[in-house]
């Protein structure tokens, strides 16, 4: 990726993070507690505009696997 498409919206671009790899796991389920924030799933992720979130992923990407998902837009909540 080139320095002029992050520079784009940086504040939304995440550049590293932990990742639902089980986004229907229970937050109950001792392997999920890492990722659990008051009853919430939260994962931490860096952002090209350097700051750093707790950041919460929106509920429907449950069901954006298999590339059932939205297309990459620079204007979305992160890409």
């Amino acid at each position: 990726m080139r320095g002029s498409a992050v520079g784009r919206s940086p504040s939304n671009k995440i550049v590293q993070g932990d990742w639902n790899w089980y986004g229907n796991r229970d937050l109950n389920d001792p392997r999920a507690w890492w990722h659990n924030y008051q009853g919430q799933p939260r994962f931490n992720m860096i952002f090209a505009d350097g700051h750093l979130q707790f950041y919460r992923f929106p509920e429907e990407m449950k069901e954006w696997s298999l590339g059932r998902g939205p297309p990459p837009d620079s204007g979305f909540t992160f890409w």
